[in-house]
């Protein structure tokens, strides 16, 4: 277990005062047996499932500010509509700059909530998958390149032969 979790084989026959060729045995045995050793495998099984419930928890706290903003846009317009619902008032300066000074407030509050948890608009979220989707490109090039260098050695070793 401590070896799935990205600690070194060497360092674990030290600690268990097992011989290290005894560990490697047993992690081909468990390979064949269909259950392999892999390092770091839970490691990266609890990254992903502690960024599939973060992301989770980010839409669910993307729902309820948007469920914020949407009660306080609708209390806004039904205070203007009562307001001017009399036609004898086309404009009332007081309520209009009462309106705006509330209305910069919720806009205000809302952008300091997406900040403090981390909720990006859907340009920054497309920004963000293009980052990552061209971080995995270069990985898998660079995995690409290492293999050809590797068939290279090979067909070196070969040809000195």
């Amino acid at each position: 277990m401590r070896y799935e979790l990205g600690e070194d084989l060497k360092q674990l026959s030290f600690i268990y005062k097992v011989s290290y060729n005894t560990l490697k045995k047993i992690k081909k045995r468990s390979e064949i047996k269909g259950d392999p050793w892999i390092k770091g495998s839970r490691t990266q099984a609890g990254y992903e499932r502690f960024t599939e419930e973060s992301e989770k928890r980010k839409i669910e706290i993307e729902e309820k500010i948007n469920e914020i903003a949407r009660r306080e846009i609708n209390q806004i317009q039904n205070l203007t509509d009562d307001r001017y619902a009399n036609e004898d008032i086309l404009l009332d300066a007081d309520f209009e700059k009462a309106a705006d000074i509330r209305l910069n407030r919720v806009q205000k509050m809302l952008s300091i909530r997406k900040d403090i948890e981390k909720v990006y608009s859907d340009r920054e979220k497309a920004e963000i998958e293009k980052i990552r989707v061209d971080t995995e490109l270069k990985k898998m090039d660079l995995e690409h390149k290492r293999i050809e260098l590797e068939l290279k050695k090979e067909e070196a070793k070969e040809y000195l032969k």
